[in-house]
C-alpha cells in the first residue's frame, strides 16, 4: 500500500555569484636570460716529473714541426700520463643585449641566418663594470 501522505521532502538550494574587479597599473613583461658558466682548468705535470715532462715536450714540438704525427702522439700520451689538475675554476658568462637580440632575431626565427658575433674574453682585473650594452665597438681599445 502506498502512502501518499508523506512527509518526506527534497529541495535544493541554488545560487549564483560573480565578482569582477579593476587593476590599475598592472604590468605584462617578457624576458630573456641568457648566461652561463665556463668551467676553466689547469693542467700541468706533476713536479717530481717537470724535467721530463719538459723535455719531452720539446721532443714532441720538434715532432710535430717535421711531420711526424703518429710518433708525437705516443709523446703526448706519456705526457699526459705525468701530468695533474693544478687548479679549476667557474667563470659567470655575461650575454649583452646585442647578442640576445640575435638569439631572438635569427636563432629563434627559424630562417637561415649568418653569424656574425663572437665571444669575446677579457681580463677582469683590468677592466671592471661589464654591462650588457657593452660591443666591441663601444670599446675601442679591445682586442
Amino acid at each position: 500500500m502506498n502512502n501518499l501522505n508523506n512527509d518526506h521532502k527534497e529541495a535544493v538550494n541554488s545560487s549564483e555569484s560573480s565578482q569582477s574587479g579593476v587593476v590599475k597599473n598592472s604590468e605584462q613583461s617578457e624576458g630573456l636570460n641568457v648566461g652561463g658558466t665556463y668551467k676553466v682548468s689547469c693542467t700541468g705535470p706533476y713536479e717530481f716529473l717537470r724535467g721530463v715532462y719538459l723535455k719531452l715536450k720539446q721532443i714532441d714540438e720538434r715532432l710535430i714541426a717535421a711531420g711526424y704525427f703518429y710518433i708525437a702522439g705516443f709523446v703526448a700520451l706519456l705526457m699526459s700520463v705525468m701530468e695533474t689538475d693544478k687548479w679549476a675554476d667557474d667563470i659567470q658568462n655575461l650575454v649583452v643585449t646585442v647578442g640576445k637580440n640575435e638569439l631572438l632575431d635569427q636563432f629563434l626565427a627559424g630562417s637561415a641566418y649568418t653569424a656574425t658575433f663572437y665571444l669575446g674574453i677579457f681580463d677582469d682585473t683590468s677592466y671592471t663594470g661589464a654591462v650588457v650594452g657593452d660591443t666591441m665597438a663601444s670599446h675601442g681599445g679591445w682586442t
